[in-house]
């Protein structure tokens, strides 16, 4: 296995750690000052969602140029048809 950069591996933790801050902080807001705030807004829902299922079939497809290139893992094609079962 390959070394990893200290650099690579202080911002990888700097990144969980700020995601882990952002998801507690807005845990202990929906519990206390956010509790009784609705939102309901379907076509922005919509649009989420129709933006991850192309980010899937994108990923789906890099995942192929690699497999095709031989480059990455041996689970390219597991992953890929994974991710684009999801949007299914």
């Amino acid at each position: 296995m390959k070394p990893v950069n200290p650099i690579t591996k202080k911002v990888i933790i700097a990144i969980i750690i700020a995601s882990a801050t952002v998801h507690m902080l807005t845990l202990f807001l929906a519990q206390s000052v956010l509790i009784n705030w609705r939102w309901e807004q379907v076509p922005f829902h919509s649009a989420i969602e129709v933006s991850g299922s192309v980010i899937a079939f994108f990923v789906a497809y890099m995942l192929f140029l690699l497999e095709k290139n031989k480059h990455g893992t041996s689970y390219n094609y597991v992953i890929a048809g994974a991710s684009v079962c999801i949007y299914q």
